[in-house]
Parts: C-alpha cells; structure tokens; sequence
C-alpha cells in the first residue's frame, strides 16, 4: 500500500470513529452488548462475539483492518477505576 492509500485509509476510519461518537446514543440503543463493525458511516457487521465479527467481516469479503471495530457495552456495565 502506498503511503498516500494508507493516509487515506487512516482518515476514513477516523470519519467511522467520528460517526460513531456523534451517533452513540442511537448506536448504543440499537447494538446495546455487542461488537459492531463500521465502514464508511454504515454498520456491515454486529455479533456478540469478536471472533464471529471476524468471520463475519471475512465471509463478506471485508478486510478486518479496514474497518472501525466498536464493542458498545450494556448499559448496565460498570467501570470501576
């Protein structure tokens, strides 16, 4: 990959982390407790699992590394610092 593609690639995934901060509230309603797959301001992927993401994003023909990975925690979770 040339380093253009790459700066490319890095500034469309900072837009899918963007539009996951700025669509929180709705996101974690609708995907509450599990791991979501962004690409391109769209959810191509939601699982309970991290490895069936994976599989998922594959059988899809979607490279792993090109996309924003995203675990939305139930609401009911707590972090204790």
């Amino acid at each position: 990959m040339e380093i253009k593609d790459f700066e490319k690639e890095i500034t469309r995934i900072e837009s899918d982390i963007d539009w996951v901060a700025k669509n929180f509230e709705q996101i974690s309603h609708e995907h509450e407790g599990k791991y979501i797959a962004v690409k391109e301001s769209h959810i191509v992927a939601e699982s309970d699992d991290f490895e069936e993401l994976l599989r998922m994003l594959e059988g899809r023909g979607i490279d792993p590394r090109s996309v924003h990975i995203d675990s939305i925690a139930p609401r009911s979770f707590a972090c204790i610092l």
